[in-house]
């Protein structure tokens, strides 16, 4: 897996406003790969960039 999507995915599997995450494995490579993803503890800085880059995209959320 590309480095950068293993964070991305944790921050996707971690975010209580997303309660259904689309994995789209079609091997089960990919699929090891994005559960290796529950396992990323993300740092408070990393967890807030992604929440700053998405924000716009997420309009609709509930205040975390």
């Amino acid at each position: 897996m590309a480095i950068i999507l293993l964070p991305m995915k944790s921050w996707v599997l971690a975010n209580p406003i997303i309660t259904a995450p689309i994995i789209g494995a079609s091997r089960p490579e990919q699929l090891n790969d994005t559960l290796k993803a529950i396992e990323v503890k993300l740092d408070d800085n990393l967890k807030q960039k992604l929440d700053d880059i998405t924000a716009e995209y997420r309009k609709g959320d509930a205040v975390r």
